[in-house]
């Protein structure tokens, strides 16, 4: 991966500051699930609001600050799309639980990630890699968290036309993913064939 700071130890890739968002944009995915229940019981809904707004900064800064900062970490292409991962299927469930979005809606993105994380561990367990997120994958995770902010606000109309854009943008991420573990299987393929080839 290109400028991938290989001189650090794991430890080291932990500490640096687009790991350090991201590890405190996971805390603030459980701080933000009792705000989102209290919200569904009546109470006011900007605790939950401010705070799904806040991870959808650090979200934003992490990427920014690993190439400003010269810190993109074997550790960071692994823990940030993971944590995305689960926090937009995890709050997706949550909100379906809660009354707040449809089932039909969060199904894509729960069955992608779910194949991208299979995929993905499959790669990283052939020392390969792991996989280059393309625009809409970057995308992805910051348009599903504009879509749940505003149907925790009620706002009309809006979340479905940002819903639209976000499954729009799964699908393309999503071809984009199997498209380069296809890539992946082809080369190791290739690899093998070369090897018994020169054996």
């Amino acid at each position: 991966m290109e400028g991938l700071r290989e001189d650090l130890t794991v430890f080291q890739q932990f500490l640096t500051v687009p790991n350090l968002l991201t590890m405190l944009r996971i805390l603030l995915f459980f701080l933000l699930l009792p705000f989102l229940k209290t919200a569904s019981e009546g109470a006011s809904f900007l605790p939950a609001v401010i705070t799904g707004a806040f991870m959808l900064l650090t979200d934003l800064l992490d990427g920014y600050f690993a190439r400003k900062l010269n810190q993109i970490t074997r550790v960071g292409a692994i823990l940030d799309p993971i944590s995305d991962k689960v926090i937009i299927t995890g709050l997706g469930v949550a909100l379906y639980v809660l009354g707040y979005i449809p089932l039909w809606l969060i199904a894509l993105i729960v069955i992608r990630d779910l194949i991208i994380l299979v995929l993905g561990i499959k790669v990283i367990k052939g020392n390969k890699t792991p996989f280059k997120p393309d625009l809409p994958a970057r995308l992805t995770p910051f348009s599903w968290g504009i879509t749940y902010i505003l149907f925790v606000a009620h706002v009309p109309v809006a979340p479905w036309i940002t819903g639209g854009l976000a499954i729009l943008l799964t699908l393309c991420s999503g071809i984009h993913y199997l498209r380069q573990y296809l890539k992946w299987i082809r080369d190791a393929s290739g690899s093998a064939d070369n090897g018994f080839a020169e054996g």
